[in-house]
């Protein structure tokens, strides 16, 4: 099968990030001045719980599918087995997940009928996140046709924006671009996959099925544990503080996201090749991340002095004047790059390829207590502001026992030692 090279993969994710960020975000103008701040915090309401469904349904197979799939990628059959049998898993997720929500949100008196519409047709989100398995173009190395898939699909939904009004009808229509976007992505993958015969259809048996979401338990807890402090901080913010409230933090925090999607293709890229290396030449898995680990300080360094320094005129241009309010947040949450590409380098491409999952597990739900602890506090007494110190404290604290870790691996290891002190 033909296999891209590094480079092909992260000039790949760097237009795939753009497809999920940039081009979203340069509708945001238009979609802040059409339905408001209020309405559009209603939107950002019901995509916070959007995403902790979506978060279920993928259990870690982004990470443990991509990790798996690479392990074996000159094995057809390998690929396909692990393939149906983690695809089969995240169906019986999602089914599951979809019916659950929703008896939360049709019995919950506090959760309006507007947001229950807007989830549900934006529940096209959850059924894109199994219908595109991004993990298998990761493992299989092929993320430009990923790329490509995912910017068609943004383009041809951007019509559905011209119905946007600032109405409950507009409201929905901007919820249905943000579910097509997804799902013609879905379609598009599928037929290629099908096409190139990148892997055998096979029925799994439900032994397997509950034997791949047992031992993905370790990476679903991290990814719970990681939801806490990136979803439902939004979430509390937006119950405890308003709408309004939610839609200031919400925006600074896409401006945040688009500066870490400029490094993640990156860690994303080198996830499948650290995986290979660290089992088979570690000393080029070290030479690769100390070359890495310069690139992604100076960048995510950079951009964050850009938006300290142009906090009020990306704000401005983004949302107007009703946002201006939110430039302190956004010059908070400026190092926060910084700092997530620190604990991505240290636990994706060092921790996960080594195999410590476990231990990866124990930080990131060590870290999610301090939200849990903090975040009431925060949000009633500093409102948005509160909730980007909820997001910069939790964040720094998993980089800062990443590293201690990480230096206590490289101590004990002897195989690892040698190596680095080549370095």
């Amino acid at each position: 099968m033909y296999r891209a090279s590094l480079k092909t993969n992260i000039l790949s994710l760097s237009a795939l990030q753009a497809a999920n960020y940039f081009i979203p975000l340069l509708t945001i103008p238009y979609i802040t001045r059409q339905l408001g701040l209020e309405r559009y915090g209603e939107i950002v309401f019901a995509q916070s719980i959007l995403q902790i469904t979506i978060l279920i349904v993928d259990y870690g197979f982004s990470l443990g599918g991509a990790r798996d799939i690479a392990a074996c990628r000159e094995d057809k059959a390998c690929i396909s087995r692990k393939f149906c049998v983690t695809w089969a898993a995240q169906w019986a997720l999602l089914l599951l997940v979809l019916a659950l929500t929703m008896a939360f949100l049709l019995f919950n008196q506090k959760i309006s009928n507007n947001t229950v519409l807007l989830y549900v047709v934006g529940s096209g989100l959850v059924i894109a996140q199994v219908l595109f398995p991004l993990w298998l173009f990761q493992g299989i190395e092929r993320l430009d046709i990923a790329a490509t898939c995912q910017i068609i699909g943004k383009v041809s939904a951007l019509p559905i924006l011209l119905l946007c009004e600032p109405t409950p009808n507009g409201q929905i229509a901007v919820m249905g671009f943000f579910s097509a976007s997804m799902l013609v992505p879905g379609v598009l993958g599928l037929w290629w996959i099908n096409k190139n015969r990148v892997v055998v259809w096979l029925l799994p048996t439900r032994t397997l099925i509950t034997s791949t979401i047992k031992n993905g338990s370790y990476l679903f807890v991290s990814r719970i544990s990681i939801s806490i402090y990136t979803t439902a901080i939004p979430i509390g913010l937006g119950y405890w503080a308003g709408s309004s409230q939610l839609a200031l933090f919400n925006l600074a925090d896409k401006v945040r996201l688009a500066v870490q999607s400029l490094v993640s293709p990156l860690s994303q890229a080198l996830l499948p090749r650290m995986s290979y290396l660290f089992s088979h030449e570690a000393r080029s898995a070290f030479h690769i991340l100390r070359k890495s680990a310069w690139i992604l300080a100076v960048i995510t360094l950079t951009a964050g002095a850009c938006l300290v320094l142009f906090a009020e005129q990306i704000l401005f241009i983004l949302g107007g004047n009703e946002f201006l309010v939110g430039a302190d947040v956004l010059r908070l949450l400026a190092i926060a790059p910084f700092i997530v590409a620190t604990s991505n380098l240290l636990g994706m491409q060092i921790m996960l390829p080594l195999g410590f999952n476990k231990h990866f597990s124990v930080i990131t739900s060590l870290a999610s207590l301090i939200p849990i602890i903090s975040l009431y506090w925060l949000v009633v007494s500093f409102g948005a502001f509160g909730a980007a110190c909820a997001i910069l404290v939790t964040e720094s604290f998993v980089a800062l026992i990443m590293l201690i870790f990480v230096m206590r691996i490289l101590r004990n290891r002897p195989d690892l030692q040698g190596i680095t002190k080549d370095l």
